[in-house]
């Protein structure tokens, strides 16, 4: 039977980056010899306190600055949070998005749902980007790592998109 909450390695391949913060909230035992490590110091959002941590990558990762690290970190959170089945999932390797695509899709009783982890982008292009992006999804869900920014984007978010738009405090770390 498939547990939602439980992860392995494998998942990885899915994920593609686990932070050492996600590696011991889903269990996970040390990683296998395939797993690439690396040591990093990164803020947690874009102007944001920085904490030293170790980033698990999935080695069909081209090489990622440590922003493209803590972003795809960041997404894993929202898939784990989201209790998505890998099947129902497809992430974007490509973490800056400023069009309307968005860092992974779930699909879920045949609706296709935009998932974006706002590692902070500027308040307006987060707007444009929740508007496009609600051009072509009937629902989105974002995901950030303070509740703060989490109040923003709910006070950023336009009428026509309420109910359509789910932000969720979900820090990678």
């Amino acid at each position: 039977m498939w547990d939602p909450f439980k992860r392995t390695w494998e998942d990885l391949a899915i994920d593609l980056v686990y932070s050492e913060g996600q590696r011991r909230r889903f269990r996970l035992p040390p990683p296998p010899e395939w797993v690439v490590k690396k040591e990093a110091t990164v803020p947690l959002y874009v102007g944001g306190t920085s904490v030293r941590t170790v980033f698990y990558i999935h080695p069909s990762l081209p090489s990622g600055t440590d922003y493209v690290l803590r972003h795809l970190a960041g997404v894993a959170e929202l898939r784990y949070r989201l209790l998505a089945p890998k099947e129902a999932w497809s992430v974007d390797a490509d973490p800056v998005h400023f069009t309307p695509t968005p860092d992974a899709v779930l699909f879920s009783k045949g609706e296709r749902i935009a998932v974006e982890y706002d590692a902070g982008y500027p308040l307006p292009i987060a707007r444009n980007k929740m508007l496009a992006m609600g051009e072509k999804y009937p629902k989105q869900v974002w995901g950030v790592v303070t509740e703060e920014r989490k109040k923003a984007l709910v006070a950023l978010t336009p009428d026509r998109l309420k109910g359509r738009v789910e932000v969720l405090v979900a820090p990678w770390f």
